[in-house]
């Protein structure tokens, strides 16, 4: 990535800039695939059905990334519990 193409990111990967790059046409931060918006709830879901804790969830999303992932893991984690 650019260090131009700062300024233009949206405010939530602002900080976390420096370790974003592009490969083989996806986003990565670090290692781990940086997941677009649209998909992120679609996967929460899917781990959802399948009654999956916060640690389960966590060991299955370690090779994804988005900002706010934690909070949401754990929200989606909080709410299969009371299902």
């Amino acid at each position: 990535m650019r260090r131009d193409d700062k300024q233009t990111a949206p405010e939530n990967y602002q900080t976390s800039f420096a370790k974003l790059s592009n490969k083989w046409g996806l986003l990565f931060m670090d290692e781990r695939i940086v997941l677009p918006e649209v998909l992120r709830q679609k996967l929460l879901d899917i781990l959802h059905l399948r009654h999956a804790g916060q640690t389960k969830i966590n060991a299955e999303t370690k090779i994804f990334w988005w900002p706010s992932m934690s909070r949401d893991i754990e929200n989606e984690a909080k709410s299969a519990s009371h299902v």
